[in-house]
Parts: C-alpha cells; sequence; structure tokens
C-alpha cells in the first residue's frame, strides 16, 4: 500500500513539474510574440520615416541613370567613397545624404534584428507578410505626401483629374518602395552595410522611373 502511494505521489509530482514547466514555455513564447509585435512596430515606423526622406531627397534629383551603377561590385565593397562614387555618378547632386540614409535604412534593420533574431528563422513567405503588414500600418500614421510639380494649364477640371491621378501615382510608387526596401532590410542582416545598401540602391532606382514616369504623365 505505502509503495502504491509513493508511486502515486511521484506521479502527481511529476505531472507538476512537466505542467509547471510547459506553462513557463507558454508564457515565455506569449511574452516573445508580444515583444516582436512592439518591436516589429517600432522598425515599420522608423522605417518609413528614413524612406520618406529618402524618397523627398530623390524628388529633389534630375535626369538620374542607374543603368551603370555597379551593383555586384559594391556587394563585396567596404569602401564608403567607392559607394558614394558610383551614386555620384548617376547624376546625383546630393549623393552623400542619400548613402548616409541608406546606411541609416540599413542600421535600423539590423537593430531590429540583433533584438529579435528568432524573426530570421522565419520563412520568407511568413516572414515578408509581417514585414509588409507593419509598415501599410506605420504609412497609415505618417503619410505618404507629394506636390505635383508646377504646369501651365488653364482647364482647372481636367487640371485637377490629373492632379488627382499624379498624387495616387505617386503614393502607389512610393508605398510599393518602402515595401521593398523593408522585405530587403529585413532578409538582409547576414550582408555587409555596402552589400544592403547596394540592395537598397536597387530599389532606389525602379522609385526613380516610377515617380519620373508620374510626372510625366501629369505633364
Amino acid at each position: 500500500m505505502k509503495k502504491l502511494v509513493l508511486s502515486v505521489i511521484l506521479l502527481l509530482f511529476i505531472f507538476l513539474l512537466t505542467f509547471n514547466s510547459c506553462s513557463k514555455d507558454n508564457i515565455n513564447e506569449h511574452k516573445q510574440v508580444e515583444n516582436l509585435e512592439e518591436n516589429i512596430k517600432k522598425f515599420a515606423k522608423t522605417h518609413v520615416s528614413i524612406s520618406k526622406e529618402i524618397l523627398n531627397l530623390l524628388d529633389k534629383e534630375n535626369e538620374l541613370n542607374f543603368d551603370n551603377f555597379p551593383y555586384a561590385k559594391l556587394d563585396a565593397s567596404h569602401n564608403e567613397e567607392e559607394f558614394k562614387l558610383a551614386l555620384a555618378k548617376t547624376g546625383m547632386v546630393r549623393y552623400e545624404e542619400m548613402y548616409n540614409l541608406l546606411i541609416r535604412l540599413n542600421q535600423n534593420s539590423k537593430e531590429f534584428i540583433v533584438n529579435n533574431k528568432h524573426f530570421t528563422l522565419l520563412k520568407p513567405e511568413k516572414r515578408n507578410p509581417i514585414i509588409t503588414d507593419a509598415i501599410k500600418l506605420a504609412i497609415i500614421d505618417n503619410p505618404l505626401k507629394f506636390t505635383p510639380p508646377p504646369i501651365n494649364n488653364t482647364a482647372l477640371t481636367a487640371k485637377m483629374s490629373c492632379r488627382d491621378k499624379y498624387l495616387e501615382d505617386r503614393e502607389d510608387c512610393a508605398e510599393d518602395s518602402l515595401i521593398n526596401w523593408g522585405i530587403l532590410a529585413s532578409g538582409c542582416w547576414f550582408g555587409t552595410p555596402a552589400a544592403c545598401a547596394a540592395g537598397g540602391v536597387g530599389v532606389l532606382a525602379i522609385a526613380a522611373v516610377c515617380s519620373n514616369r508620374a510626372k510625366r504623365d501629369y505633364t
């Protein structure tokens, strides 16, 4: 009888230990999810803020040409001046400011990854939608605003219609750029700052083409 009672007590003790361990795991997992949600919001907020600076700076540049930009060469480069020179050769006047903003964009993602290493274990098909949704929500809190270029047009009704279309096109271009930068940044924890920035220039080149098309159509 004593052996039976002891066996029951041991089984109960093991059950309590197991239950307690599982409870702790569940609590830790819940905290991880909460922290990740908060950190993604913080990442997206900063990401949108820096990206808007990039797009505003891009708007002040004219006649940019990224056709010969040495993406592959700069991927492995640690030479800051070489990168800036490559930006300058695109016709960019304020290339130093642009380079610094691209690096800030990369640093923001690095900080996020360092504090959320378990996020890197997710597959891209799960990771990318999380980043995309967070950036879209951050854009709602910090909307993208553009001003159409001045034109001489006495047909006010037509002008307003063109203006609305222009703003819609620019906002679509900008949102795509912000999301693409975000996806690039969230998967760039293993690359050098220059490599991540070179990828950022690829998105920048697409953004330039898109915004120029919108300006051309508006005019």
